[in-house]
């Protein structure tokens, strides 16, 4: 559906929404606006590859409301502030799910009139999001949990060890 439509189609319905998010400020019609922003991403055949995005986004959004609220705001204004943010990355995905960058480096340049040098850093920085991301994990997966790890049992295989691990831990252990 959407994947047929030309970029420059696409950033405006991407601007109109985040729009509306800004001039929505009730819960009731932000949660509308986000509820239309899924049954689009689902109609586009791309619901299933961003689900842990966007249950990310809803877990950021649940803090981002919790700090409204504890930053002095109403609860209203915690749930707004909340679901704008949700809605407005939400248009973001849809967008980046169905154009390529290379369409969208293009239509910015050609059709927009945007310099080369700043069409390319916006999506440059768009394109490396995910690598960002991946790297972080696998940053993450390389860094193994602690494991406990008794000095007292490792010095018990050896007396002479385990004799001298003793004097030391009563050294260090002793009242100054």
């Amino acid at each position: 559906m959407l994947k047929n439509l030309v970029p420059v189609t696409k950033l405006i319905g991407t601007i109109a929404f985040s729009f509306w998010a800004l001039v929505f400020n009730t819960p009731g019609t932000l949660i509308g606006l986000v509820v239309a922003e899924v049954v689009i991403l689902a109609a586009c055949g791309s619901f299933r590859r961003n689900v842990k995005a966007l249950a990310s986004l809803c877990v950021f959004a649940v803090f981002l409301g919790i700090i409204q609220l504890l930053g002095g705001g109403s609860l209203e204004s915690a749930y707004v502030t909340g679901l704008r943010m949700l809605a407005m990355t939400v248009v973001f995905i849809i967008l980046l799910t169905t154009t390529r960058l290379q369409d969208l480096t293009a239509a910015l340049v050609k059709q927009i009139k945007i310099p080369y040098e700043y069409a390319f850093m916006f999506t440059a920085a768009l394109r490396f999001v995910p690598d960002f991301i991946a790297e972080s994990k696998a940053v993450q997966e390389a860094h193994p949990m602690p494991r406990s790890f008794r000095v007292g049992e490792y010095f018990q295989k050896d007396e002479k060890l385990h004799d001298r691990y003793s004097a030391a831990s009563a050294q260090v252990s002793r009242p100054v």
